[in-house]
């Protein structure tokens, strides 16, 4: 079950995920006639859309002010996808929904918990975004055909926060004495960390921590850690803090952290809009990282101590001492130019509990034995 909230592309990349799912289990992919029944993807406020004529139609059900009415229209269409999935014996089935809408300033759900207990779902992936592109996609919709939507820089991260929350809710109570495996992910990620932790659970799962702050105006670090981020990636399931960039103000201008083969362009948002916010966005920053830390098997950080700091930089070091909390092992990239680790800064406890080395691929080493034998024990359990 793929949760999200309007103004997201969540279609396009659910469509990349599928993509690469098809991909990695057949030659030649959808092509393949084998293929055949492998996944389907259904849209339900889509399928809303479509079936009551189009946008306009569907913004006055969103914006009838009889609930009943409202859900038995969302009832219909959920039912009609459940006899679609029942017919269809697909192997996986992807249902992708809002937990929550934004009407009016105004939340409400129309989730039928019995409905979604018929489908079954055995994960939950919510996909988030910059609240910027968020609030400036619904813009560009209502530009386009009035349909009285409306979503602040703010209000898009409000609007988020509830979404995640719905997400855990029904990872908690939706199946009686389950808990359903509740995600997160920033569809910045690239579109493989999603396959993999849906059909690869036998990758690490990783937090990768960098200093941010410290390093955004300087074009030569960026890049560096951009090949680290990227050596990452491709190896591992990674959970990466820049794919959710909403504090980039460097001076008067905001500047959004390249992201490898992705966005780099300047957000569309004033300072004085980050500013106006900013302790809300700092906020949402920390809980959002320390989730994915607590998400992840372990973490993966890289110069801490950049620049020859006494002291890791910072939020690096909150993550860091939240793996340490959560008995994650920790790994760190301690490079040369950041001198010899000094008596002082082994005092900081995860460096001292920490797999120290000198170079991104001698971590990379390290962790793809741990990978290798989760892949060996995932084997040994199907057998």
């Amino acid at each position: 079950m793929v949760l999200g909230t309007a103004g997201m592309k969540k279609e396009a990349f659910i469509e990349k995920v599928v993509n690469i799912a098809y991909q990695q289990n057949f030659v030649k992919g959808r092509a393949n006639p084998e293929s055949k029944g492998f996944i389907e993807v259904y849209h339900l406020d889509g399928s809303i859309k479509k079936g009551l004529g189009g946008l306009p139609k569907y913004a006055a059900y969103l914006d009838n002010p009889n609930p009943q009415s409202q859900q038995e229209i969302w009832d219909g269409y959920c039912n009609k996808i459940l006899e679609k999935i029942k017919r269809s014996n697909t192997t996986h089935a992807f249902l992708v929904l809002h937990g929550t809408y934004y009407r009016n300033k105004r939340y409400f759900s129309r989730l039928n918990w019995s409905l979604l207990r018929q489908f079954k779902p055995n994960i939950i992936l919510t996909l988030i975004d910059d609240a910027y592109d968020v609030s400036q996609r619904i813009a560009q919709v209502e530009s386009k055909l009035e349909t009285r939507s409306e979503c602040t820089f703010n209000e898009a991260i409000e609007w988020r926060t509830v979404e995640i929350m719905m997400g855990d809710t029904l990872s908690q109570n939706l199946i009686e004495r389950k808990k359903l495996p509740h995600f997160v992910l920033a569809i910045k990620h690239p579109p493989e960390t999603a396959y993999r932790l849906l059909f690869e659970r036998w990758r690490l799962v990783l937090y990768a921590a960098f200093p941010i702050s410290d390093t955004r105006l300087n074009d030569d670090a960026v890049k560096e850690i951009n090949r680290f981020r990227e050596k990452m990636h491709h190896e591992f399931t990674m959970f990466d803090p820049v794919t959710i960039d909403e504090y980039p103000v460097a001076g008067k201008l905001v500047k959004r952290w390249p992201l490898c083969g992705g966005v780099s362009a300047r957000p569309n948002v004033e300072v004085r809009e980050i500013k106006r916010i900013e302790k809300s966005i700092l906020e949402n920053i920390e809980a959002r990282d320390f989730r994915y830390v607590s998400e992840a098997e372990g973490l993966v950080a890289y110069r801490p101590f950049w620049g020859k700091r006494q002291s890791p930089s910072r939020g690096v070091d909150r993550e860091m001492i939240q793996a340490l909390n959560e008995n994650k092992p920790i790994y760190v990239v301690h490079d040369r130019k950041d001198g010899v680790l000094s008596e002082r800064q082994k005092l900081f406890q995860p460096i001292e509990r920490a797999q120290v080395k000198s170079s991104v691929n001698q971590i990379v080493r390290e962790l793809q034995k741990w990978q290798d034998e989760n892949k060996k024990q995932r084997k040994t359990q199907r057998t």
